[in-house]
């Protein structure tokens, strides 16, 4: 697969999963995992971009 195309998969696998967010439920436990899951979705495009 392309590089470019694979940078722009994970960039919006990153978009995808900040929407994913909203869905989430407001108390303490949803927003820790919320903000756990958006740091592990930047990172998988920044590994990407890193190699």
């Amino acid at each position: 697969m392309d590089r470019k195309i694979l940078q722009q998969r994970t960039k919006q696998f990153h978009i995808n999963v900040i929407k994913l967010y909203e869905l989430l439920p407001r108390y303490a436990a949803g927003f820790e995992i919320a903000k756990q899951l958006i740091r592990c979705a930047g990172s998988v495009g920044a590994n990407y971009r890193a190699t």
